[in-house]
């Protein structure tokens, strides 16, 4: 019996890649869409925290209220705007991160 292998999924999320960075980028494009900022610093001291542990402490240190019912809608929104340079132009991801976006998106 054969099996065809229609995807291989890789935990990319720093592991084999580094994406913090895109991570701040996204966290960053969401409060800006509040009218508020962020620091890249914050994002870092954060590391390894999901986004539900972070999202406090970052709306405190911008001075956004969201209430919680609306907790889960904002966080879902991160990985689009990962993605998404802030001018709606698609990130310049390193290559084999590229990959795993174009994959996600089929």
């Amino acid at each position: 019996m054969h099996v065809k292998i229609r995807a291989i999924l890789f935990d990319l999320d720093g592991v084999l890649v580094d994406t913090l960075h895109y991570h701040y980028l996204g966290w960053q494009k969401m409060f800006s869409d509040y009218g508020s900022s962020i620091t890249e610093h914050s994002v870092l001291l954060h590391e390894g925290r999901n986004s539900r542990e972070i999202l406090p402490i970052l709306m405190e240190e911008a001075g956004v209220c969201i209430p919680p019912e609306d907790h889960d809608t904002f966080i879902e929104g991160k990985p689009r705007r990962i993605c998404c340079h802030p001018t709606g132009q698609a990130l310049a991801l390193p290559e084999n991160c590229q990959c795993t976006v174009l994959c996600r998106s089929d």
